[in-house]
């Protein structure tokens, strides 16, 4: 099957689902496939370890298993939740792909 002959699920999902919420239908706002992003997503650094069980010969190192990612915050930067979200959503990511 070409890509131009795939089938389109996600338009009929969502009228499915609009349906199945018709009885609320002033109560709910539907946004489809929306733009997460406005470039590509981009992890500051990935650090992978070749072999499993090598020991980093400095305090950084030691606390690093064999995938690493770095976000580089800077002085203006918060260390915050939305700064965990962000990367443990790089990491589902990175793994998923």
């Amino acid at each position: 099957m070409a890509d131009t002959d795939k089938i389109k699920w996600h338009p009929g999902f969502a009228n499915a689902l609009k349906l199945e919420f018709y009885d609320n239908k002033n109560d709910l706002e539907y946004s489809e496939e929306v733009v997460l992003n406005k470039e590509a997503l981009k992890m500051d650094m990935l650090v992978i370890k070749k072999k499993p069980g090598i020991i980093l010969k400095n305090q950084l190192g030691e606390h690093f298993r064999q995938y690493n990612i770095i976000e580089f915050k800077s002085a203006n930067d918060d260390l915050n939740i939305d700064t965990l979200f962000k990367v443990t959503g790089y990491a589902c990511l990175y793994n998923a792909l």
